[in-house]
């Protein structure tokens, strides 16, 4: 018969386990993220498990790179109106406050589909595609006089400086990847 004192015993019991499952995770995160990674390898754990904790990496790593996406369109009077265009033909589109009124983290993750990767690179580059196409659209509604014929998703990475977020964002050390280019 269950009464009060042994609800509470498997109240304990239950958080415990949970506590020490809690801990592990975090502990089998951290190993597989370490030089000593194929130790973790040997470790049993439930790829659901890891997958939980590792999913906004807040229990793995410290993050030695700073990440700006960027969004560029490619005018419609352009010289060469292809996705190959030269990088000076290109021209950022602020998008911080219009369209994306969140801070600079919200719209970073917004903005690098991070739910669309994870279902594989055919969503990702379709939802990336789609996105590329609304802002299209949107940026030559605003401008009727200043058309863009394509819109670019790129990411700017450089290296982190506890000196500030854009502290070592110098030509040499910021590389620029193009996620996707809309039609």
């Amino acid at each position: 018969m269950l009464n009060k004192n042994n609800i509470e015993v498997a109240k304990k019991v239950f958080l415990s386990i949970f506590a020490i499952s809690i801990f592990y995770c975090n502990f089998w995160i951290m190993l597989a993220r370490s030089p000593a990674s194929e130790l973790a390898q040997k470790l049993p754990i439930s790829r659901v498990a890891a997958d939980l904790f590792d999913t906004f990496s807040v229990f793995s790593y410290y993050e030695t790179i700073n990440r700006n996406i960027v969004i560029r369109g490619l005018p419609k009077n352009s010289p060469s109106n292809h996705q190959y265009a030269s990088s000076n033909e290109w021209v950022n589109i602020d998008l911080s406050f219009d369209y994306f009124p969140h801070c600079l983290g919200e719209q970073q993750m917004r903005l690098y589909f991070s739910k669309h990767l994870s279902l594989g690179q055919e969503e990702f580059n379709k939802a990336c595609k789609a996105m590329a196409n609304k802002i299209k659209t949107r940026v030559n509604l605003k401008r009727p006089n200043n058309q863009l014929h394509k819109i670019s998703i790129g990411v700017e990475i450089w290296p982190r400086s506890l000196l500030g977020y854009e502290y070592l964002k110098e030509a040499e050390t910021t590389k620029f990847t193009i996620l996707c280019v809309g039609d």
